[in-house]
């Protein structure tokens, strides 16, 4: 490795390009955890628009559209119950994640989330697979955490192989 032309980390160590790509991604982590909490509001606001008529204050549903003998409504709704916890999971992980990269805390928290938020998703999309129908976003939450599982690997391995220190 170069010495005179990488960067110096948080950490004090040097970047190289793999440590830069997790850096990149973690960041990632909390922009797609932003864009999922608004995508809450979005799929819970098309909710209310499917027909439903609610009776009393009970806040039963009733009618409405329905996709293979499911209401519309309540899968959208899931889809934003879905949304909400991947945005919370996704910046969980951005924190944990720069945690474990630059103070060398334990990635325990950060693979809970990650694993998590894969979880969610696979179980979601077979569930929509079920009934003939496909969510990009619980697909994009599957690759995204998966390619976080995989820097992190690589990360581990540099960590072990390469003398990193100033």
């Amino acid at each position: 490795m170069d010495h005179k032309e990488a960067s110096v980390g948080d950490d004090g160590l040097y970047m190289t390009k793999i440590r830069i790509m997790m850096h990149r991604i973690l960041n990632f982590a909390l922009v797609w955890g932003i864009v999922s909490f608004l995508l809450t509001l979005l799929f819970a606001a098309l909710a209310y628009f499917q027909g439903q008529s609610f009776i009393g204050w009970e806040l039963i549903a009733y009618g409405g559209n329905t996709f293979n003998g499911y209401y519309t409504a309540d899968l959208l709704r899931i889809e934003a119950a879905l949304c909400f916890v991947l945005g919370i999971l996704f910046v969980v992980i951005y924190q944990a994640g720069f945690m474990w990269l630059y103070e060398r805390r334990n990635q325990k928290v950060f693979l809970i989330a990650l694993f998590a938020a894969i979880i969610a998703c696979v179980v979601w999309e077979i569930f929509l697979l079920t009934i003939s129908a496909f969510d990009p976003i619980a697909l994009l939450g599957i690759l995204f955490s998966s390619c976080i599982i995989l820097c992190n690997k690589r990360v581990e391995k540099e960590r072990k192989e390469i003398d990193l220190t100033v």
